[in-house]
């Protein structure tokens, strides 16, 4: 059987086990975070999103929706007033409003993926609760397709792996280690992430101790952080900041928000890391 026909017949599966009449479809979305804004517009679904976060500002056209507060404060009147069908949160910081929505009588469904897998399992499950299970097959497999793409092009050429640290703030100094995307799309590029055996994924580190483990590569997603590794003698020590290996030319945005763009920063990644076209 060739792969044009296994997909054809994976389609129609999908749409035969997702398929839901009009009247159990939702029609009114509400999106609590930029990441669930993104695998919506990617799942054609901007037209049922009725209201978003104020931190959603991609793609340009969720501007127009009426924003229902930021990430940390999701404005439950709000919420309530555009009468969702569906509301899409993500773990921790908005726990207490998922648990008021929820006993409310709302359908909560909260997205928090640690990893591409589960990104991709989140990605399939929004796709069976709006029925476009078929669309939401694509776009996975578009992006492992990517993925796959991507390591290829590396083959064989890194003989041994580039450190690099990741900067998440500076003030205080703050980086992601193990159990994030970030370490994953590090790990992918066949690099090796100084951070990566900290015990929790998002925490403080010692200047001395990335210092001294002279990472070649520096990826900074917080605004104005070059000048704090070029200001301060203690870094010019490193290779990073000696080479200006201070990679800011990637948009934060596609690093850290755990949706189908997170592709997009990782090509990227590889293409200033290793001057190769990926794309």
């Amino acid at each position: 059987m060739n792969n044009f026909l296994r997909l054809l017949i994976i389609l129609a599966v999908v749409t035969l086990t997702s398929t839901l009449t009009c009247a159990e479809l939702p029609q009114r979305i509400v999106s609590l975070a930029p990441a669930n804004t993104e695998i919506l517009y990617a799942l054609n679904l901007g037209d049922k999103l009725v209201g978003v976060s104020s931190y959603c500002n991609y793609p340009p056209p969720c501007a127009n929706k009426e924003k229902v507060g930021d990430f940390s404060n999701p404005n439950i009147e709000k919420i309530v007033a555009l009468k969702p069908d569906l509301i899409l949160a993500a773990g921790l910081e908005q726990d207490p409003a998922v648990a008021k929505l929820k006993k409310l009588g709302f359908t909560v469904y909260v997205i928090d993926p640690q990893d591409f897998s589960q990104l991709f399992d989140s990605i399939t499950r929004i796709g069976e609760l709006t029925g476009t299970g078929s669309v939401a097959l694509i776009l996975n497999q578009s992006i492992k397709a990517r993925i796959a793409k991507l390591r290829q092009a590396l083959g064989t050429s890194v003989t041994e792996p580039l450190k690099i640290f990741i900067e998440i703030s500076v003030q205080p100094l703050m980086t992601a280690s193990r159990y994030t995307f970030l370490d994953e799309m590090i790990n992918l590029l066949r690099a090796k992430n100084v951070a990566g055996d900290l015990p929790r994924p998002y925490c403080r580190i010692s200047e001395e101790i990335v210092i001294r483990q002279n990472p070649d590569h520096i990826i900074l997603t917080s605004p104005h952080s070059r000048s704090y590794f070029t200001a301060n003698k203690a870094w010019s020590k490193t290779t990073a900041v000696q080479q200006n290996h201070l990679i800011d030319t990637v948009d934060p945005d596609l690093l850290l928000r755990p949706g189908p763009r997170l592709i997009d920063g990782l090509e990227q990644l590889a293409e200033v890391i290793y001057n190769i076209k990926i794309r």
